[in-house]
């Protein structure tokens, strides 16, 4: 955990525009991340069944921001007097079980096009393309719930992380964030995969 943060700036994030198959006609298809055969998988999420993967997107991107240190806060559409509105598409969002003759593979992937705009609109972050996967042997089977865990805790969380890294030198390149890092009365660098750095005091 990092103390004795300080940020200037106010970061408003709307809700994700999901591009997955989604079918008008059935509103639990927002949440679906799987499938198999005629089976489709849906999201949990807080307790809740069938929670819209944009929905759980975008309020995990504002609890990760919040914890980096930014006065991040969700809003349903982009509002003018926000410092900065970290906007998104979910072109990618999904598990996948590939069966082989014995064994079989878990696929997770997470990819997402960012956008981050400042209050006049100028884009710092425009359409880029942020993403993950992995591939697993998983021997014999594996259950859905471990492929969510997966899913949700490693390859999204790697792609929060390089966004958060990404945002970082943005906005410190275009002038446009003051940010104060300090653990433990030092001060720390943020690396893109993570980790934080201790520097000499400025």
């Amino acid at each position: 955990m990092i103390a004795g943060m300080r940020v200037k700036t106010a970061l408003q994030v709307p809700d994700f525009l999901d591009l997955k198959n989604i079918r008008q006609e059935d509103d639990k298809s927002r949440s679906f991340i799987a499938k198999q055969g005629s089976w489709r998988f849906g999201l949990t999420f807080e307790g809740q069944e069938f929670v819209p993967v944009s929905t759980v997107v975008q309020k995990l991107f504002v609890s990760e921001l919040k914890e980096a240190g930014y006065d991040a806060v969700s809003a349903q559409k982009p509002i003018s007097d926000a410092a900065y509105n970290l906007s998104g598409r979910i072109v990618t969002f999904e598990f996948e079980n590939e069966t082989g003759i014995v064994t079989v593979t878990s696929r997770r992937a997470v990819m997402l096009s960012l956008t981050l705009t400042d209050k006049q609109g100028k884009p710092v972050i425009d359409n880029q393309l942020i993403g993950d996967s992995d591939r697993e042997n998983e021997g014999m089977g594996v259950m859905h719930s471990t492929n969510m865990d997966k899913l949700m805790n490693r390859v999204f969380k790697k792609v929060v992380t390089n966004v958060l890294g990404q945002m970082k030198a943005k906005l410190a390149s275009s002038g446009g964030a003051e940010i104060y890092i300090t653990l433990n009365g030092m001060p720390v660098d943020l690396r893109s995969d993570g980790s934080y750095v201790l520097v000499a005091k400025r």
